[in-house]
């Protein structure tokens, strides 16, 4: 299971969008891991570039 970006997406901001973008990709590769059984480090990966991602 993943999320596809769409265009319906966009909010017409280039940074946001970008952001947004690379927040699909970290919660499929989450939803990845969790697929096979494998997530181990990634919720943690997850977390933190969500926590990064707030001080921009």
């Amino acid at each position: 299971m993943s999320i596809e970006w769409s265009e319906k997406f966009e909010s017409g901001l280039d940074w946001q969008d970008r952001q947004h973008r690379e927040l699909l990709k970290r919660v499929n590769g989450f939803l990845d891991a969790m697929g096979r059984g494998a997530c181990g480090e990634e919720p943690g990966r997850l977390l933190k570039f969500l926590e990064e991602d707030e001080k921009v």
